[in-house]
């Protein structure tokens, strides 16, 4: 009998520890599918997803399309102040070109029009950015703007000359001077001596013959006829 009864024991005890490893190795079955499970619809450590790529747009399109409000101000003679608040739920590049022209309802202020290119970039929705643009006057006899005075993006493009002269990689290197009154013996065609003087300090003068003739090399190099100009023939 005390050797049945102590058979009978290992028998059970044996039984007890299979039946704790099928436990055991179930529950690290059960364990493993659950964390596999878990980990591919709740990862800890989520994967780091790619930023977006910015949506090249031109600023009146821009506008336009409702991608972006604009605010613009005055800034003298030479630069125009814009601030954009995007409302995409994208990132943009807003580009806004040589010749993008700025027109104001203050009555006797210039309208005004980009010298180069600029390129603001946007984050996502109500990201907003603000930049000072490099511009100048394209009504000469009109007065210059200051930050009180705000401008809308003119739905009237600049004219195909202007547009010619500020892509001139060579306009760009040279003085405001020559730059502005290259620009109003376009927009303005006055003779010679019919030049809005640019100084400071209440004290300005019109081109000289030097000036003059860096005009006559812009033009020459844009492709622009120099005798559709009264100051150039």
């Amino acid at each position: 009998m005390k050797g049945n009864f102590l058979f009978c024991k290992s028998a059970i005890a044996k039984a007890l520890i299979v039946a704790i490893v099928v436990i055991l190795v179930v529950g690290i079955a059960v364990g493993v599918y659950c964390l596999s499970f878990l980990a591919g619809n709740f990862s800890l450590f989520p994967t780091p997803q790619p930023t977006p790529t910015p949506t090249p747009v031109e600023l009146g399109e821009a506008v336009t399309s409702g991608l972006v409000e604009a605010t613009i101000s005055g800034d003298g003679l030479q630069r125009i102040n814009i601030t954009l608040r995007s409302t995409s739920d994208s990132p943009l590049e807003v580009t806004i070109l040589p010749g993008t022209m700025f027109e104001t309802q203050s009555a006797g202020i210039q309208s005004m029009v980009v010298r180069e290119e600029r390129v603001l970039s946007l984050k996502s929705r109500d990201s907003v950015l603000s930049r000072s643009v490099p511009v100048a006057c394209a009504t000469m006899e009109l007065d210059q703007p200051d930050e009180k005075d705000p401008f809308t993006i003119s739905t009237i493009p600049a004219p195909e000359d202007l547009v010619k002269l500020l892509n001139l990689p060579d306009f760009r290197n040279e003085t405001f001077r020559v730059q502005q009154f290259a620009i109003w013996t376009i927009t303005d065609n006055p003779p010679r001596d019919g030049y809005v003087g640019i100084g400071s300090f209440g004290f300005g003068s019109g081109p000289d013959d030097e000036e003059m003739q860096k005009i006559r090399a812009l033009f020459e190099k844009a492709g622009i006829p120099a005798d559709k100009y009264q100051a150039l023939q």
